[in-house]
């Protein structure tokens, strides 16, 4: 059978996502469809049309796309698995986990199946699942550093110090390279009040991730429980200037200038964490750093 004009739709396409042109890429792909096709052809042009659909966020296009994969291909997992991330993109949770599972039950050792249907479950609150499955996850892969980094998490959440401690040095032992995983040490270390190995944790992710506030916001709340308020000022200040629109740098900026009577810094601070998240006026009023100042024209103008 000759599939050559087929096969000519299908390079346009190839060469139209090549050069950024998705419309006309899905386009070509569905012009492909309009002539006979291999199985094998059939089965790549709906994963690459799933991928784009996904890619623009046409959520209905690329589940069509997905459901006939899974019901027309041999690849019956990864098209539950395309589902199950469109759904999960949208909201709908219980079909997301339905098709997860279909996708697993059809391919036991399907790994980004396993490890995304746990990670669902831990954004859902469901721990239990969400352990069950990351460990599942370590079964099929058991070099896994992020499943092991993201149990060490849901350990530390549930005050398990114990099992945190050791997921999170099995993850970092797999990868020294992950930042995570240190930096959630330095908070197990930190709930632990062990406020030096925290410190050591928090500064060996920087080394690897310059671009995270929340290791910057973390060293800080250690020098300002500490009341060593210039060393919370220069880590914050190092965190501005590698990641200028964190509102909580500024925030815990001002918090610190305040302690030590920069108090035209500490409102300038203020302001700008107020501009980038208004939702800070509502704490800044509670705050106990600022109570002296409810009243004080500078705190009044930074919030307004």
């Amino acid at each position: 059978m000759d599939y050559r004009r087929s096969d000519n739709y299908k390079k346009l396409a190839y060469e139209a996502y090549i050069q950024q042109q998705p419309l006309k890429a899905i386009e070509f792909f569905n012009k492909a469809l309009e002539f006979k096709n291999t199985k094998e052809a059939y089965k790549n042009i709906y994963l690459n049309l799933a991928q784009i659909y996904d890619e623009l966020g046409q959520n209905q296009k690329a589940l069509s796309a997905y459901k006939y994969i899974a019901e027309n291909t041999d690849l019956k997992a990864t098209g539950n698995y395309g589902m199950a991330m469109i759904y999960e993109k949208v909201g709908d949770n219980q079909k997301a986990i339905r098709h997860y599972k279909a996708a697993i039950l059809i391919d036991p050792m399907y790994r980004d199946a396993i490890f995304f249907l746990a990670n669902l479950y831990d954004i859902m609150g469901d721990t239990k699942e969400a352990i069950h499955y990351y460990k599942e996850t370590i079964k099929v892969s058991p070099l896994d550093y992020m499943a092991y980094n993201n149990l060490g998490c849901i350990y530390e959440e549930e005050k398990d110090y114990i099992n945190a401690k050791l997921n999170l040095e099995k993850s970092i032992e797999i990868n020294p390279k992950y930042f995570r995983s240190y930096f959630n040490l330095g908070v197990v270390y930190k709930a632990l009040n062990e406020y030096d190995k925290a410190l050591e944790y928090y500064f060996k992710s920087l080394d690897l991730e310059k671009d995270f506030p929340d290791c910057y916001l973390n060293i800080s709340v250690i020098y300002i429980e500490r009341k060593d308020y210039i060393k919370s000022i220069e880590i914050l200040t190092l965190g501005i200037e590698n990641n200028p629109d964190a509102t909580n740098l500024y925030y815990n900026r001002a918090c610190s200038r305040i302690h030590i009577k920069e108090e035209n810094l500490a409102f300038k601070d203020l302001k700008k964490s107020v501009s980038l998240n208004p939702e800070i006026v509502a704490y800044a009023l509670k705050d106990t750093d600022f109570q002296p100042y409810l009243k004080d024209k500078r705190f009044l103008e930074a919030i307004r």
